[in-house]
């Protein structure tokens, strides 16, 4: 009878030895293939819109997420598949705007400001051109670190 006691918590320790390990794997996975994007998006005047819906979604898979801006305009997507993503922001009495080909890295928080416009049209911002604006500037000059700043004013 002591035997067979030892064995079931024996083979209890092991099962749960085994839970344990499977979903430490399962999160490190995660982890190693996904990244974040976060952001705050503002009027013309700089104050945060609240309640704007923000979408992503990416351009190799057509998966789309969504949140809601929080009280400070602020939204997060977290555990991204890494990859390019369009961002897109609408909310009551502004334009759509939608910033294309906003990187994704592994394991990496990237942050993408979006500035709305009052009006009801759609505008589009693309980011691909951030690491040629990051080598050369108007005239193939090197800008260096001006670039942030640039891509800062020019969308966010």
């Amino acid at each position: 009878m002591k035997q067979h006691v030892k064995n079931v918590r024996l083979l209890a320790f092991v099962l749960s030895l085994m839970g344990v390990l499977a979903l430490t794997t399962g999160i490190a996975f995660s982890q190693a293939t996904s990244g974040n994007l976060t952001g705050t998006v503002v009027d013309s005047s700089g104050a945060a819109v609240n309640d704007a819906t923000v979408e992503a979604v990416n351009k190799a898979t057509g998966q789309r997420v969504s949140t809601t801006t929080k009280v400070a305009g602020e939204y997060r997507f977290g555990d991204l598949p890494a990859g390019s993503y369009n961002v897109t922001v609408s909310a009551a009495n502004f334009r759509t705007t939608t910033v294309n080909n906003v990187p994704v890295e592994i394991n990496k928080t990237g942050t993408t400001n979006i500035k709305l416009d009052v009006g009801t049209s759609s505008t589009a911002v693309d980011e691909s051109w951030r690491d040629e604006c990051q080598r050369h500037g108007p005239r193939g000059r090197p800008v260096g670190r001006r670039s942030t700043s640039a891509r800062q004013q020019f969308h966010g």
